[in-house]
Formats: C-alpha cells, structure tokens, sequence
C-alpha cells in the first residue's frame, strides 16, 4: 500500500445544516488590493491569519464553506465566545465528529479585516495536519475570502492577491484561458477533459479544490465511462473529516484545463465506503486539486463566475507517485549532540590583543522525523526498513537540517535516485540503502 508521506487530504465537504450571520471582509486601508506571501508545502497554499489577535496558519481552501479550526493548544491562548454544540459529516469511513460554532470573531489579514467572522473548532486531537505536513496548521477557509474578493493566485510566486472588487478589472492576457466557474452550493466548479486508457476523451465537471494536495479525483459511480484504467493500485488517500479515506490510484492518458494540456497525470478513485456521508454530489465527477491548479497561476472571480488560468512554470513537473515507498512524520522531540567553537579577543596591557578560542559539545532539541508506513514490496520495504524507525540522516546529512517537507521531496526526488539513510531502532543505528523507481 502506497501511503503518501506528505498529503493529507483534509476535505471537509461539510453536510451540516447551520446557517451563519452574513459578514464581510474589508481593506481597513483605502487599497486596491493586498499580497499576502503563502508557504507552497504538499501543493497546499498556507498563510497567516489572526484571529482575535493570535497568529495562526490556515490553508486555502476552496472546497469549505466556512473555516474550521483545529489543532488548538494551551499555548495558542485564542480567546472565544459562547460555543454551541453541534455534529459534522464529511469524508471518510467514520460517523459524524463533535464541532462548536463561534461567532463574533475577528479575523485579519495584513490590512484586511473580517469583525464578525463565524467558525467551526473541532477538538479532536486525531485530526490534525502538523506531523504529516511538517508545519503547523491551526484550520482551513475558504468561500468567505474567495466571495468577498476577486483572488489571485499566484503559484509561482508563492502569493496570494486579495482584490477589492469594486476597483479590480481585468487585464488583456493573451497567454490567458478564462474558463467558466460556476458556483453551487458556495463552490467553484470547472469543466474539463480526461482520457482514460484508450478511450475517448471524457467531458467531467470537477470542483476547484485548492484544499487538495492531490492532483485529481474521479467519481466512478457517476458516470459509466469513469472507470479504473487497469493498472492501478489500492492505497489510503488521505484523511477527511469523517476518518480515513481509500481507494485507487492510477494515471489518466491526459488531463485538459481549456488549451492546456498535462499528460499521465495522477488520478485517484475514492471507494464508495469513503463517500458515504457525500451523499449530493450531483452531476460533480469529481475533483482538481493542488498537484494540478498549482502549474497555473489563477484568478477567481466569483462574481462574473470566471476563472483565468495561466500557466507557471511548475507546468511541465513530472508527476511522480511515492518512489521510495516511505510515509514520514514528525514524532516528538529528540537531542542532538553537535561540536561548538567560540572565540574571543582579551585586551593585554602587555601581550596585546590575543584570541581566546573555545569548542566542546553541545546538545540542541529538534523535532524526531519518523517513518509512519512502508510500503509493501517498496525500495524501502526490499531492504529492511520498518514503521517506526526514526531517521537521523540522508545521503549523509544529519536530519536535523531538513524540514519534514524537504526530507519527502529528497527522497522522491527523481528515479534511479540512491537513497542513504540512517535510522535509529530499539536505540541501534541501522545503515540502508536503495534506488528510487517510478510507480505506474
């Protein structure tokens, strides 16, 4: 089984029935628009948000109504209101999990402002995204900045672009696509093609999901062309709101967004035991997510129901599935011996100035990288690693230089790729080697 290290698909695609107070943002500042530089980490866009005065991280997500938080600590010290008790559905093989609503609150963004923002905060420590993702995230927004703005993303540049839309025009763009976007039920939608196999290309209307980091998703129950090509595998998919979530994994002949055009993108198919709770669905065949809206730079407007997409030049990045066959994750804390040097330079009334150097030992905290899965018959696999050993080095490089996202690109880098690792087990260091390849 093929778990990706670094993807964990928080789809939320709530099915609650609550409705919230009608409010907006606004550019505390006369401005047409405002930057906002985001983190690009597992094809998700990440950026800072205040909430009642306290930094926190939330991802972009366009397939989610309201925001919802999670992954809240004493130290995050966020101040609420008056919380009422309510239940969520989503994706995923579990039941519904216990949320609160808060209202009343404010969110900022630079020199935007949101004072009567409402939200869902979940409580359950099992959903959280931080180990998986290897940087703190606190919650997930989505409609009420794409609705209140026309937003630009840009990929390449790692930026985000509020627009006020009272002043925004749109600009000639000859290397341009604008495509139609239709909103239902508060999300984007796009039209586009796939060929599957050998078949004819494939007329499918996804929802836009920036919350994704997978590439695309297909609903093979929807439509009787929409179907496993046969070289495909099972594999987890990652983690909704309602528990884990499976399916197959494949590639599809060709992906097209307007005039462009990827090819052998990667494809999922969720199981229908996954999607038991995503009941309305209606004439959706599934979704675009990060791996693919990330080789365009984007443009939403909500209003005139347009998206423009341009490509970047992230557009011709193979798409490549887990080569090592390892899942990673961040786990604890562990110390790190490391040699220090100082030196310093004493004033001597009769020697002059003279240098006095010093070295040892130190020990310094880091966060542990452990591997949370290997897959079976994996490169990994073939050559004894296992679930829980703990990485201290790659290719000769203490682990502690890596961020968790930066150790899963290394080692899926590119196959043919020799990977050297040294993991701690049972307090022993384990020496291993092996070559990555390429699934599918």
């Amino acid at each position: 089984m093929i778990k990706k290290p670094y993807i964990l698909l928080f789809l939320l695609c709530c099915v609650c029935n609550f409705s919230f107070s009608q409010s907006q943002y606004f550019f505390t500042k006369h401005k047409k628009k405002q930057v906002v530089p985001f983190k690009l980490i597992s094809h998700l866009i990440i950026f800072p948000i205040e909430i009642n005065g306290v930094k926190l991280s939330f991802i972009l997500d366009s397939g989610i109504s309201k925001p919802v938080l999670f992954n809240l600590t004493d130290k995050d010290s966020l101040h609420l209101g008056h919380l009422d008790q309510i239940y969520i559905k989503g994706l995923g093989e579990d039941d519904a999990v216990k949320a609160y609503r808060s209202d009343h609150n404010r969110f900022t963004i630079k020199n935007v402002e949101n004072t009567d923002q409402s939200f869902y905060l979940i409580q359950d420590k099992s959903i959280n995204l931080s180990p998986s993702i290897g940087f703190p995230v606190h919650g997930i927004i989505g409609y009420d900045i794409f609705n209140d703005f026309v937003v630009e993303i840009n990929y390449a540049r790692r930026k985000l672009i509020l627009h006020n839309k009272k002043t925004y025009k749109k600009k000639v763009c000859r290397k341009c696509e604008v495509l139609k976007m239709p909103i239902e039920n508060k999300k984007p939608y796009v039209f586009a093609k796939t060929k599957l196999q050998n078949t004819d290309e494939i007329d499918v209307k996804l929802l836009i999901d920036t919350g994704s980091s997978s590439a695309l998703w297909l609903f093979s129950s929807e439509n009787p062309k929409i179907s496993p090509p046969k070289k495909y595998f099972d594999d987890y998919l990652g983690k909704g709101l309602s528990g884990n979530i499976h399916g197959k994994k494949a590639r599809t002949k060709s992906f097209s967004l307007g005039k462009f055009t990827l090819n052998e993108p990667k494809v999922a198919f969720p199981d229908e035991v996954s999607l038991k709770h995503f009941t309305d669905v209606g004439d959706r065949n599934g979704s675009v997510g990060g791996e693919i809206l990330k080789r365009f730079n984007l443009i939403l407007n909500y209003d005139s129901e347009e998206l423009i997409i341009r490509k970047n030049s992230l557009f011709h990045n193979p798409f490549y599935y887990n080569m090592s066959g390892l899942s990673l994750e961040n786990s604890g804390m562990h110390y790190v011996k490391e040699a220090f040097s100082t030196s310093q330079a004493n004033y001597d009334n009769n020697k002059g100035v003279r240098k006095l150097v010093s070295s040892g030992y130190e020990f310094k905290l880091y966060p542990s990288i452990r591997i949370s899965n290997v897959r079976k018959d994996s490169p990994a696999d073939k050559v004894g690693l296992k679930k829980g050993d703990v990485i201290l080095s790659v290719n000769g490089r203490l682990a502690n230089h890596y961020k968790l996202y930066e150790m899963v690109e290394l080692i899926n880098k590119e196959p043919g790729q020799h990977i050297k690792l040294l993991v701690s087990r049972d307090h022993t260091n384990l020496k291993f080697t092996f070559k990555l390849e390429k699934v599918l």
